[in-house]
């Protein structure tokens, strides 16, 4: 998702839409133990359930990075930055990977089906 939003804040830079990523941390919802998979593992489960139950956020407070970076007046002009705790933070490594990022672009214009006039 990082990487995909960085380079839809290039494709998108002067138009006056800001592009930005966030993280909202570890979260306590079902999202992630309700997939099949998941619920097969059952290490995987107990593992997971122990860090919701003492790293985990209520579900508001995982929104709150989310809604920040969404409609702070503070943020007006910021395209492209990576967003935890509200604070623009540093990347993973790999979203710094020009030819990796624009791999995963084009394989994303492929799958949605983007005809060459819907790209941007």
């Amino acid at each position: 998702m990082i990487m995909a939003a960085d380079t839809f804040a290039k494709k998108l830079k002067g138009t006056g839409v800001a592009v930005n990523s966030v993280h909202p941390w570890l979260v306590k919802t079902p999202i992630v133990t309700n997939t099949y998979t998941v619920q097969r593992d059952v290490f995987f489960q107990m593992f997971f359930g122990l860090s919701q139950c003492v790293l985990g956020r209520d579900s508001w407070e995982g929104s709150q990075v989310v809604v920040h970076a969404a409609v702070s007046r503070k943020l007006e002009g910021m395209t492209g930055e990576f967003f935890g705790e509200c604070v623009p933070c540093r990347k993973p490594s790999k979203a710094y990977n020009e030819e990796l990022c624009k791999d995963i672009w084009e394989a994303s214009e492929f799958y949605v089906g983007l005809t060459p006039e819907e790209r941007l």
